[in-house]
Formats: structure tokens, sequence, C-alpha cells
């Protein structure tokens, strides 16, 4: 008589089994955590990355184009900015009104570019020539900015047609100048534009030319989250490395210049950027 054998699991072979996968199941799960927490660390940090560098660029971008000598800082403990003219034209003069003189007249080049494109000279707006330090671009006082009052030429009377002879317009202002700049150049402007850290954001904001320079985030706007530096009590008087903005002397014709030191912190990623940024213009 023939016996047919029955194939099939042992009791132990199937808790074998059992623990087998067990065991796998566990160091997949294991490795796939680990995976997904190196997958989130690196999108934080490029999220940082990102962040701090856009922040970073648009500063700079901004810093370079301001009028030379205009970078000055102010502060306290919770908020520091830094404080800048942005350079609306840079201009070329044939003299100016200097000294006691009782004329108000500047014999300026018609300001236009090689490309042809052109500035119009408006009431209302400033020049400043060879300002030695920044209060010489915020305080008019000082007899080195002076507001315009009006501009024509020898064309049609209007300073918007280049279609003088010789290309030169004389443009009334209401102050004569302490002193001229050797390389006869001047620089148009009419605002500023500051960059501030408080409360864990580095913040962006536009004034006007005041004299005191003005900490207050009023109309001010978030360019970057995340920000860490200690603040010290005043970034003029208690200068500390950990201060995100700090105001140097330049080398004559350069202007002042700006170090920047930014901690970006978020998620335990950190991340730090150190630049010194000047004006591109000279005086």
């Amino acid at each position: 008589m023939n016996t047919r054998r029955h194939a099939g699991f042992t009791l132990i072979e199937m808790v074998t089994v059992i623990v087998i996968l067990g065991i796998v199941g566990i160091g997949l799960s294991s490795f796939l955590g680990n995976a997904m927490l190196l997958f989130s660390g690196n999108v934080e940090r490029d999220q940082l990355l990102s962040e701090s560098r856009f922040a970073m660029t648009r500063m700079q971008e901004e810093m370079r184009k301001a009028v030379p000598n205009s970078f000055r800082v102010a502060g306290n403990s919770s908020t520091h900015c830094v404080e800048f003219a942005p350079t609306l034209w840079q201009i070329n003069y044939f003299s100016i009104p200097q000294g006691s003189t009782s004329s108000r007249r500047v014999e300026m080049f018609f300001p236009h570019d090689p490309d042809g494109n052109i500035w119009v000279i408006a009431a209302g707006q400033y020049l400043t020539v060879n300002p030695q330090q920044a209060a010489d671009v915020y305080d008019e006082g000082r007899n080195r900015r002076a507001r315009i009052e009006s501009c024509s030429d020898g064309g049609d009377g209007n300073c918007a047609t280049r279609d003088d002879p010789d290309d030169v317009i004389q443009v009334n202002v209401n102050r004569a100048f302490a002193s001229s700049s050797g390389a006869r150049r001047g620089y148009l402007l009419n605002r500023t534009v500051s960059y501030c850290v408080s409360n864990g954001s580095l913040w962006r904001k536009e004034g006007g030319l005041d004299v005191n320079q003005n900490v207050s985030l009023s109309g001010a706007t978030v360019v970057a989250e995340h920000v860490t530096n200690p603040l010290s009590s005043n970034p003029v008087t208690d200068y500390q490395s950990t201060n995100p903005f700090a105001v140097f002397s330049g080398v004559y014709p350069a202007g002042n210049f700006v170090k920047i030191n930014l901690y970006f912190n978020s998620y335990d990623e950190v991340v730090n950027h150190h630049e010194e940024v000047g004006s591109v213009f000279t005086l």
C-alpha cells in the first residue's frame, strides 16, 4: 500500500520565518526612518541656504549702488540697523557754487550713460558733492548736500530733452557747497534704505534723508527669518563681533563700507554669512 507524504511548514519553520521577517521589517523601518530624517534635514538646510543667500544677494546689490560714505549704523539691544542712500544717478559737473558765493547754479553735464539712457533732473531731488562722512550726506546744514530747485538748458529749456548745443545744463540748488570734488563728480539722491535685524528676522525699509538715523520698524518688510545674532546695546559704541552690521572707513577715493555678519539657524541647521560690501562709486 502506497502512502502519500504531505508537504508543508512545521510550526518551528513558521515561527522562524516570522522572526526573520520581523527582524527585516525592523531594519527596513529603521533604514527608511533614517533616510527620511536625512532627506528632511537636507531640505531644511537647502531652504535655509536659499533664504539666507537671497537676503545677502539683495543687500549686497543695493549697497553697491549706495552714495559713497552714506553707510551708517544705529540700534539698541533689540534692533540693529544699517542705513544708506541709494544713488539715483552719478553726475559730472563743470562748476558748482562754493563757500560764501551768492551763486546757486551748478553747471552740469547732461546726465546720460554710454547707452544713451538719460536721467531727468527734477526739483526735490538732492545733489551731494564730496561727502567725507555719513553726516555730510544726511545733514544738509554741513553744505555737502543741496536740494535741487529747478533745471534748464540752452536748447528748449527742458532738462528732459537732450538738445543743449554744449551738452551742459543749468541746475539751481538751495545752497552753495563746502568744497568741490577732485573728479568734479556728484551724486543724485532722494531717499534711504535700511536693513535691520530684530525679533529673529531681517527687515528692509525705506525712509527720508534725516539727520538722525531712525531704527523704528514702522513700514518695514521681512526679507528673511531665523536670524539669531546676539545684539549689543549699541552697534556704534559697543561693537561686538556678533553684531550683524558694522561700518568702517574706506581708503580715499572709496567711501566707507559695511561688514555684514548674519547667523541663520533653523531646526539645528546653522548658516553663517560674512561679507564686506562698499559702493562701486567713488568720491
